[in-house]
């Protein structure tokens, strides 16, 4: 790891977007001792979050810009890369302890396979999607735990889709507080697809109050009937009983007249 060389990138490079990435990158790799670097193709990928053939057309730019010379290796090594800065009075700034040397003659310009294209969603410019998109997300999110974590997989999700789309998930998002989610989990389990929680609540709340009112119909019903047959019963009951009372009266006459008669 080369600070100083690192330093020297930020002050004197003119490249902007996925080339400064991709030049720091490098930086970060320069041997001090001989100014050289030598990562390969594979690495600076992983490095930079971007695929094989960006890291290629971004390198063929620099070493057209003059800020980056290369020379091919023999077969048994990466490719060494030398970054040849230039300050504002047009001398080589000197990215090792030792003095600067003089630019390498640059190789021909890598091609790119069709193999080499990974299918993700390329970031045009890294470091504002990590420093502003991601800062965003951070505030709108609801529970501020594992900021670190958080940004990792706020960095792989936007391999798969855009930031405008993970926010609007975001704002669809509104769980129970006891039960919300750390940020880096509602990422890597894609968490902005998930329907809106309180439509799925009120649909939830909607069939059970369904269900509810449904069985006090039911019940109410059953109770209307059962006291419908008591009262035809009574009914029944009262005139069955009225019936008998003329009966009761007539025996008691007879009883009344043998008494008379004895």
């Amino acid at each position: 790891m080369s600070v100083k060389a690192m330093s020297e990138v930020w002050e004197h490079s003119n490249a902007q977007g996925n080339a400064l990435v991709l030049m720091l990158a490098i930086a970060d790799h320069v041997n001090e001792s001989t100014g050289d670097a030598w990562p390969s193709i594979k690495r600076l990928a992983e490095y930079c979050n971007i695929d094989r053939s960006t890291v290629i057309r971004n390198i063929n730019t620099l070493i057209k810009a003059g800020e980056l010379s290369k020379v091919s290796g023999d077969g048994r090594e990466n490719t060494r890369y030398r970054i040849t800065l230039h300050n504002s009075c047009g001398r080589t700034v000197a990215t090792s302890r030792t003095r600067a040397t003089p630019a390498v003659a640059p190789a021909p310009p890598l091609q790119s396979h069709p193999c080499d294209t990974i299918p993700y969603i390329t970031v045009n410019d890294p470091l504002i999607n990590i420093k502003g998109d991601f800062e965003d997300f951070w505030k709108q999110y609801p529970k501020k735990v594992g900021k670190g974590a958080a940004k990792t997989s706020y960095n792989r999700a936007l391999k798969k889709v855009g930031h405008a789309e993970i926010m609007t998930g975001l704002a669809r998002y509104s769980p129970d507080p006891k039960y919300t989610c750390n940020p880096a989990t509602w990422l890597n389990q894609e968490r902005w697809l998930d329907e809106h929680t309180h439509i799925a609540k009120q649909s939830d709340d909607a069939e059970r109050i369904g269900r509810t009112a449904a069985a006090f119909e039911k019940a109410a019903a059953h109770f209307l009937q059962r006291d419908t047959q008591t009262a035809v019963g009574d009914e029944r009951n009262a005139d069955q009983d009225r019936k008998a009372s003329p009966k009761v009266i007539d025996a008691r006459r007879m009883d009344a007249d043998d008494g008379n008669v004895g």
